[in-house]
């Protein structure tokens, strides 16, 4: 395969595309494929420089979301990568830190649970991990997977503040969308995102219009735990999970407290770590 020869300094040489491969996603699968054949893993005067793999990865994981329907060929090329930076112990540690901080770490801006799930794939099949390493991986693993977008989310029941109990599920059904945030009554930062989603125009019209409905559940503890805390901004009906399952259970992914999810009339997650501009965008039918 016929590699440029000339490149920036701090740049991998990159693979050029055989003429024949002219669909956008075929051509990004073919550089996917062979992004990493310019670097030596064994070269570790390049493969321990930081600035270079953080670059490289960067601009790797930028081509993912062309062939975003080809999950299979994904793995694959990942578990080639994985499998090459293992040359060197100390590459594929400050690899797998790479993943992590950039596609599982809420607050990245290239944080995206689907593409961690394929490094998680590749890392748990090393035979090169210690015990706890590997079942951390098995944890994080095992928490992305709940309540996915496009499957059913988890049920449990709900306490409001005057002592009635419904169901999440119940909730739901009463409009086509619902937004459930996982969030501490004494968290300013709560607050403030239920204000946010207030001041969503799109947001607001579509619960007034019964096209959305907004639910916050308190993600651990109970309302005597937070009597004296004041209550959200807007429309919002606040709720405790009833006898804490939600927490004491797991049945959600909450990394960071605020954490929002859309969800269906019948519980299928429509989004998940979603924020009042993407619900806002879904309900005027940008997504």
């Amino acid at each position: 395969m016929a590699i440029i020869g000339c490149v920036a300094a701090g740049q991998l040489p990159l693979p050029v595309v055989p003429s024949s491969l002219t669909q956008p996603a075929e051509r990004a699968i073919y550089i996917i494929d062979h992004f990493w054949d310019g670097l030596d893993f064994t070269d570790t005067a390049k493969s321990r420089d930081t600035r270079l793999i953080e670059q490289s990865f960067a601009d790797y994981m930028s081509l993912f979301p062309i062939v975003n329907d080809s999950t299979a060929r994904l793995q694959r090329a990942v578990d080639g990568f994985v499998r090459a930076s293992e040359a060197d112990s100390i590459a594929a540690a400050a690899l797998r830190e790479i993943a992590e901080a950039y596609l599982y770490d809420i607050v990245s801006p290239m944080h995206n649970d689907d593409y961690y799930r394929l490094y998680l794939n590749s890392f748990i099949k090393s035979g090169r991990l210690d015990d706890v390493v590997r079942l951390r991986y098995e944890y994080q693993l095992e928490e992305i997977n709940k309540n996915r977008v496009g499957e059913a989310a988890a049920d449990f029941g709900l306490i409001a503040k005057d002592g009635s109990e419904t169901t999440m599920s119940g909730e739901a059904a009463s409009a086509p969308l619902t937004v459930l945030m996982f969030y501490n009554p004494f968290c300013s930062e709560c607050h403030a995102l239920a204000s946010a989603m207030g001041a969503e125009a799109a947001i607001a019209e579509a619960v007034t219009d019964g096209r959305l409905r907004l639910i916050a559940v308190i993600a651990d503890g109970d309302w005597s735990d937070y009597g004296v805390a004041a209550p959200l901004d807007g429309p919002i009906h606040e709720f405790a999970a009833k006898d804490n399952c939600v927490e004491d259970e797991q049945l959600y992914s909450i990394r960071v407290i605020p954490t929002l999810y859309v969800v269906d009339s019948e519980m299928k997650v429509v989004m998940r770590d979603a924020s009042p501009a993407g619900i806002a965008s879904l309900v005027s039918g940008g997504q």
